[in-house]
């Protein structure tokens, strides 16, 4: 059902956090319909089933826990209720209307009767099969086989965590035992084997939402435009530069949502709604790291010139320009975005030298930022550095070449 949705909207499918919250979603509500049709699915030591589980009787109120499974898995609930509401309930409604599922269409559940049950699977999997075919896409049910585990290594279903926890040992051992570093001494860094298993598993979708929720909370209160302070700063120069600043975002904003939206030859393309999202956290950012830098500037100056006139910063185009860039960069590593650099230097035809150069400007000013982002913030310092030697060289072959003729 997960795979059907997704494949339905490949903007969801644009991030990782996205994806993960329709997961999230489709669990929902098959934890709805089991508790609607059949108790007996649902394990009784489940701390989201309701206080009177024995005596339970389906009425016409459907059951959320998108709040419970994002604290115990690490999602964000307001992300997950929007998708929720947004794009798996309408899709799910249309699929009622269409009778591809069959069940109670007043509140969307029954699809686990035994008199719908096989009926529904058929209709799910003849779906997704004709999309598979149309579109010429992965088909994802492959990690679903039964030798799944052997074949292309999705885990075990039906081992205990005892067995589970001795293969990983043994995997470990035999890693261990042929890599290049295995005979080098032990020391405290090398010898993270002494360490305990950490609680949490790091992966791709913990990391995602872990950034997303670090960075929700670090703009948590801003608005889209200059605070106060800023302003205050910019009436201090000789000539204001807020208006040209604010048409500046709003012009790069609309480029943004454009190009984000808009598909090419290796990316589906992506809803406005999502594009509109992403803007507004990366204004949010933009003009919180443009005050927390102009804040540092005039401590730095306020001892040696009273008069303190930020004009020529504020009004140099290309500073602004890749600053709001590289804000947006952020936004969209964060969700773990298909959209990786230097797409948003391209879609703004930005330098790469003057993008290279704000980069440890927004470290510093904003020293909040996840471990991950700022890991990914120096990958592309340095691969900005390489993209910018890399244009001058060409444009100095052009120009010999040119000579030459």
């Amino acid at each position: 059902m997960f795979v059907q949705v997704k494949g339905n909207f490949p903007a969801i499918s644009d991030d990782l956090v996205n994806s993960y919250h329709l997961l999230l979603c489709c669990v929902d509500w098959f934890y709805a319909n089991a508790l609607h049709s059949n108790k007996d699915l649902l394990n009784p030591e489940f701390e989201g089933l309701p206080d009177n589980f024995a005596q339970y009787k389906a009425g016409t109120e459907v059951p959320c826990i998108l709040a419970l499974l994002c604290n115990k898995h690490e999602g964000l609930v307001i992300e997950a209720k929007g998708i929720k509401e947004h794009w798996w309930k309408p899709y799910i409604k249309k699929l009622f209307d269409r009778k591809v599922l069959k069940g109670k269409i007043e509140n969307m559940t029954g699809i686990l009767d035994i008199s719908f049950f096989e009926s529904n699977v058929k209709s799910i999997n003849n779906a997704y099969e004709t999309y598979v075919l149309s579109v010429g896409d992965f088909d994802e049910r492959i990690f679903l086989g039964e030798d799944a585990d052997m074949e292309i290594g999705t885990p075990a279903k039906n081992q205990s965590d005892a067995e589970l926890a001795s293969k990983m040992m043994m995997k470990r051992e035999m890693v261990s035992a042929v890599e290049p570093g295995s005979l080098v001494k032990q020391t405290p860094l090398t010898g993270r084997r002494y360490l305990g298993e950490k609680e949490t598993p790091v992966t791709p979708v913990s990391t995602a939402t872990q950034s997303v929720s670090k960075l929700q909370s670090l703009l948590s209160g801003r608005k889209t435009c200059p605070s106060d302070e800023l302003k205050e700063i910019f009436k201090s120069c000789a000539k204001n530069p807020e208006e040209t600043i604010v048409n500046r975002v709003k012009q790069m904003g609309e480029t943004f949502c454009t190009s984000f939206a808009q598909p090419s030859e290796d990316h589906p393309g992506t809803h406005a709604d999502f594009a509109k999202k992403r803007l507004q956290l990366g204004e949010s950012l933009y003009y919180k790291a443009l005050e927390n830098i102009m804040c540092t500037e005039r401590k730095r100056k306020q001892a040696s010139d009273k008069n303190i006139d930020f004009s020529g910063l504020l009004n140099q185009d290309s500073f602004h320009r890749s600053l709001f860039a590289c804000a947006l960069e952020i936004v969209l590593f964060s969700y773990n975005s298909q959209r990786t650099f230097p797409w948003n230097i391209e879609i703004f035809e930005l330098s790469p030298y003057h993008f290279y150069k704000v980069i440890e400007l927004i470290i510093r000013a904003e020293d909040s930022l996840s471990r991950d982002v700022v890991k990914h913030l120096n990958h592309v310092h340095i691969a900005d550095l390489f993209y910018s030697l890399h244009s001058s060289f060409q444009c100095s072959q052009n120009y010999i070449l040119c000579r030459s003729r």
